[in-house]
């Protein structure tokens, strides 16, 4: 584990904001930009997503990737959860070797977008700072369904996924069906083993309600190292915590 390098973790459900107030953080003298033409050359830069390669900017231009000199800093497990099998495993055996190897070129405090729980993120980060961002189920929903669940469904990472995975075999298959199919596809065709058509949009919300809802309560608990923020926060009670 890299205990030389502070972190802010901005955990969040999609759609509620998170890039783009990380953004805002990244913004401090003291925390690291991923500065590249895909994200913006500063994080001020949001009308750079038009002409990013980065696919999320185009529906959501304060997306950012982690990207530094030496490569893309690794996601946390929430993002490759469907890759791997165990997380202990992947913090070991994947996570912290590749971190390590690329924050050795940054030298401030680095803010990371993600949708892992505070509990989760403890386990791991025991020295972060997580600003958890709370909001109302029905805001969730209302958000991921207008931006999360049209983001495109075919993710690569070929820094840490193996061409033999079994879940990038599975997201290959229904890329050659469909180029450009999307995060709804994935639960319509694990669900019903067709792609999303407008048919299933009830059946879809219900399933977001029931799995945000239990992680809505999770966020309400206290956890330690944690601040409960609403998307569009109070910045005082932010700068209080990250003592800035």
């Amino acid at each position: 584990m890299n205990k030389t390098v502070p972190i802010i973790f901005v955990s969040f459900e999609p759609g509620t904001r998170g890039h783009y107030l990380a953004r805002v953080i990244a913004s401090l003298s003291n925390v690291h930009w991923y500065s590249h033409p895909d994200n913006g050359i500063h994080p001020w830069n949001i009308n750079s997503a038009k002409d990013s390669t980065i696919r999320q900017r185009h529906a959501f231009p304060n997306h950012f990737d982690r990207i530094t000199d030496l490569g893309r800093l690794p996601p946390t497990w929430d993002y490759v959860d469907r890759f791997f099998s165990s997380e202990s495993d992947y913090y070991e055996n994947i996570f912290w070797p590749d971190f390590n190897k690329k924050v050795q070129c940054i030298n401030k405090t680095l803010v990371y977008c993600t949708h892992s729980s505070p509990d989760q993120l403890i386990k791991q980060f025991p020295t972060s700072k997580i600003l958890s961002v709370t909001e109302p189920v029905d805001t969730i929903i209302h958000k991921y369904t207008r931006t999360t669940a049209l983001f495109p469904g075919y993710i690569r990472m070929k820094e840490i996924v193996q061409d033999d995975n079994p879940w990038l075999n599975q997201l290959t298959e229904w890329h050659n069906q469909k180029k450009d199919f999307t995060f709804r596809d994935v639960w319509a065709q694990e669900t019903h083993g067709i792609f999303y058509t407008d048919s299933l949009s009830t059946q879809y919300e219900n399933y977001l309600r029931d799995h945000y809802t239990l992680k809505y309560q999770n966020r309400l608990l206290d956890h330690p190292n944690t601040l409960r923020i609403k998307m569009h926060p109070d910045w005082r009670d932010i700068k209080k915590f990250l003592d800035i």
